[in-house]
């Protein structure tokens, strides 16, 4: 993997289906939807970037179920840190919207993260039939606040997949 150009890293959780019995450590199998006849699981946050139309991880570590997500983010985005590339743009799913994660990631680099429509304010901002960019601020008004970057895009499904109509999402999108 060539090193001397920045990156687009994803972050990612893989969860593992266990089939076995009872844990004997508490906290060491998470609970998630059934699959593959079970809803026990060994879960891993990873960090990869794709490089020659591969991904290639750059990070993994274990999640207990009885620790925060958070903290596997970052550990995860600890080691990536480490690395001698840039990083260009760092990209998560839904499930890494949270204050801890969004405040570590952007001090790593570009972040784009899907948000979560809760809460009556979020809802405000994605009831919309246009495009834009505003500032957002997760836990208003209290010591967590949280000042970041929203980007509302409205697209249009126009058939795809059998669908019509449109959709909106928010994203946090950190020095884009």
């Amino acid at each position: 993997m060539i090193t001397n150009r920045s990156r687009i890293v994803s972050i990612d959780f893989v969860d593992n289906p266990y089939h076995g019995s009872p844990d004997e450590d508490s906290g060491e199998l998470c609970k998630t939807t059934p699959t593959d006849g079970t809803t026990t699981c060994h879960r891993y946050c990873t960090a990869y970037v794709v490089s020659n139309g591969k991904p290639v991880t750059l990070a993994l570590t274990y999640v207990r179920s009885d620790e925060k997500e958070a903290d596997a983010v970052e550990r995860v985005l600890d080691r990536v840190g480490t690395y001698p590339f840039e990083i260009d743009l760092l990209l998560a799913d839904r499930g890494f919207y949270n204050e801890r994660v969004i405040r570590r990631a952007r001090d790593l680099a570009t972040t784009v993260i899907p948000v979560q429509k809760k809460g009556e304010r979020m809802k405000d901002k994605l009831a919309t039939h246009c495009s834009y960019m505003t500032t957002y601020r997760m836990y208003k008004g209290s010591e967590r606040e949280l000042r970041f970057p929203l980007a509302v895009s409205v697209s249009y499904q126009n058939g795809d997949r059998g669908k019509h109509g449109e959709v909106v999402r928010g994203y946090v999108a950190c020095d884009l």
